[in-house]
């Protein structure tokens, strides 16, 4: 297959993706990834379809091979520690976005997502000090990824029981108190 195929063919796959039809959109990139293995987007996206699908594991592994191939990519890095972290591998995790944070060096995104691995480990000290990383270079965006935090990975999760919540929840307004004196 050619690169314009290619192209065309990745935007079809895109377009399924961000409608929701993401197992659509997975056996797409599948095909992109059969005729042209060495194209490290596809991988990447296949990935994010496999995360959306709650495969972590395996898009985990798309972003592992995205990386091979495209080494001075950002987002692979960033979407593999957000597997891992829903894996409840959380060191793992803080690896995956030191490496993205390697790539894009004032990614406050990133350098959140660190300290929520580091309030998922218990070390309140770390986190306090990944969230002051991010409000130095961002602080309004600093605080409004404190509540998405709270309501993707705590509220949201179905795994974690009510007193572990509350646990995240009066940590995380320690941070806040901590910040408004």
């Amino acid at each position: 297959m050619d690169d314009k195929l290619v192209e065309g063919k990745l935007e079809k796959c895109t377009a399924l993706y961000d409608y929701g039809l993401c197992r659509d959109a997975l056996a797409c990139y599948n095909e992109v990834v059969s005729f042209k293995p060495e194209c490290g987007v596809s991988y990447y996206l296949k990935g994010m379809c496999l995360y959306r699908l709650g495969k972590f594991q395996e898009a985990v592994d798309c972003f592992d091979k995205s990386v091979g191939l495209d080494r001075d990519e950002q987002l692979p890095h960033q979407a593999k520690g957000i597997c891992l972290m829903r894996l409840k591998k959380f060191e793992d995790a803080i690896q995956s976005f030191k490496k993205a944070l390697h790539k894009k060096p004032r990614d406050v995104e990133t350098m959140f997502l660190i300290a929520c691995c580091f309030l998922f480990l218990e070390d309140e000290q770390s986190a306090r000090e990944w969230v002051d990383i991010s409000r130095r270079f961002d602080p309004m965006h600093a605080r409004g990824m404190l509540q998405l935090f709270f309501e993707i990975f705590v509220l949201g999760s179905e795994e974690l029981s009510a007193d572990e919540k509350e646990v995240l929840k009066a940590t995380l307004q320690k941070i806040e108190e901590r910040k408004k004196l």
